[in-house]
C-alpha cells in the first residue's frame, strides 16, 4: 500500500477548509418577467336562435297561386305566377337585416335539401327566386314535405323555421304552382 506523505494530506485538507470558508458569490435575482396582458373577456355568446312553429295556408286562383307557411312574428310565402320565377319571401319581426345583404336559406327535411341565397329587402324581410323551371318547383314540392329552414350562416343562423308538413290542400296548390310553372 502507498503511503501519502502527510505534507500532502495536510495541503489537501487546507484547501478542503479554504473552500469551506471561502463566500459564496453572490447570486444575482433573475429580472423580473412583465406580466402578461390579460386576455379580453370572450365577445358575448349569441343565444340560440330559437325554432319557430309554423303552420300552412294556400291560395289558388286566377294569376298566381300563394302558400303561406307563418308563426307569430314569422311568415315564409312562395308566390308562383305564370311566367315569372318562383318567389320566396320571408319576414321575420325578431331578426333585424341589414339593406340588401345576402342571406342564406338552407332548408333540410325528409324528402331532400336545398340552399338559396336570399338578400335583405327591409329591416326585418328577405325575398329569393327559385327560378321557373323543374328545380325550382322540386325545392317547393321538398319544402311542402316539412322540414327545418335555417335562416343565416352555418353554424350561428339567425332562425330556424320548423316547416310543418303540408296536407291534401297542399298538394292541390302545388297542382296550381306546377300549372303556372311548366
Amino acid at each position: 500500500m502507498a503511503r501519502v506523505p502527510i505534507a500532502c494530506v495536510v495541503a489537501l485538507s487546507g484547501l478542503l477548509f479554504l473552500q469551506g470558508c471561502a463566500p459564496r458569490p453572490v447570486e444575482q435575482a433573475a429580472p423580473e418577467l412583465p406580466t402578461p396582458p390579460v386576455p379580453p373577456p370572450p365577445p358575448p355568446r349569441r343565444p340560440a336562435s330559437p325554432t319557430i312553429h309554423t303552420t300552412w295556408t294556400f291560395r289558388a286562383g286566377g294569376d298566381d297561386c300563394v302558400a303561406e307557411a307563418a308563426a307569430a312574428g314569422a311568415l315564409l310565402q312562395i308566390a308562383v305566377q305564370r311566367d315569372a320565377p318562383i318567389r320566396v319571401n320571408l319576414t321575420l319581426q325578431s331578426v333585424p337585416l341589414r339593406s340588401q345583404a345576402s342571406v342564406p336559406l338552407r332548408f333540410n327535411g325528409a324528402a331532400g335539401s336545398w340552399r338559396v341565397v336570399g338578400r335583405a329587402t327591409g329591416p326585418h324581410a328577405l325575398a329569393a327566386s327559385l327560378g321557373s323551371d323543374e328545380a325550382a318547383l322540386s325545392h317547393i314540392l321538398v319544402l311542402l314535405s316539412g322540414g327545418l329552414l335555417e335562416v343565416g350562416e352555418a353554424g350561428t343562423p339567425l332562425a330556424i323555421l320548423d316547416i310543418s308538413p303540408s296536407d291534401r290542400d297542399g298538394q292541390a296548390w302545388f297542382d296550381c304552382a306546377r300549372s303556372k310553372v311548366l
